[in-house]
């Protein structure tokens, strides 16, 4: 799935990332279980960059991405620190709920400027009904 003004980093994975980086991620992340084995992206870049992959901070949230909505990892969240794979139910639920609010917060950043445009495009109808 791409998105629309960032294609580059939302499509599919390459067969680079797919068939290299991709097997790297899910074996290094089999130790990350819990959060006091969090990995930072910067840590994974250069983790890896040290290992003579070519990748970069970008690379990594794609994969991860990728990871996440495929299933290949279960429980993996983010927190401001990094990446891990949960430990209990509740870890997920807290991460469940920024996610949440997250999503929120942008779904209210899409509505204002939508209204904005209504606004502009009513303003722009008056302002030409005047000519």
């Amino acid at each position: 799935m791409s998105i629309e003004g960032f294609e580059e980093y939302t499509h599919d994975l390459s067969v680079y990332e797919s068939e290299e980086l991709l097997p790297r991620f899910i074996e290094g992340f089999k130790k990350k279980i819990g959060p006091f084995n969090v990995i930072s992206n910067a840590q994974i870049v250069i983790n890896l960059k040290n290992d003579g992959y070519k990748i970069s901070s970008v690379i990594v949230r794609k994969i991860i991405h990728h990871i996440r909505i495929k299933g290949l990892i279960e429980n993996l969240i983010a927190t401001s620190s990094g990446y891990y794979i949960a430990r209990t139910v509740e870890e997920v639920q807290v991460h469940c709920k920024s996610l949440k609010q997250r999503e929120d917060s942008i779904r209210a950043v899409r509505l204002a400027l939508t209204r904005q445009i209504q606004k502009k495009s009513q303003t722009e109808l008056n302002f030409n009904d005047g000519e």
